[in-house]
């Protein structure tokens, strides 16, 4: 159970996804971005991605457990905000 602050940010990202074709076809004549928005609790950051789960939760020896995470190149980011 949290007693006081949640012990990471809950974030809102906007990030540019793959996409992926199947069949026959020709190749269009423009892409386009496909903006994805993502929200949850930024577990881990590095200078090569962002770790977000939509569930934590402390274990009784204080430590962190997360589940149901993506992770996001950061290149692949356009921008992220805190929500909390």
């Amino acid at each position: 159970m949290f007693s006081g602050p949640v012990p990471v940010p809950f974030v809102e990202v906007v990030w540019d996804d793959a996409e992926t074709f199947c069949g026959w076809d020709v190749a269009p004549e423009k892409l386009k971005a496909r903006l994805v928005l993502t929200c949850g609790f930024l577990v881990k950051e590095t200078e090569d991605h962002l770790l977000i789960a939509n569930t934590i939760s402390p274990d009784d020896e204080g430590n962190l457990h997360n589940n149901s995470r993506i992770q996001i190149p950061t290149n692949m980011v356009k921008h992220y905000k805190v929500i909390y």
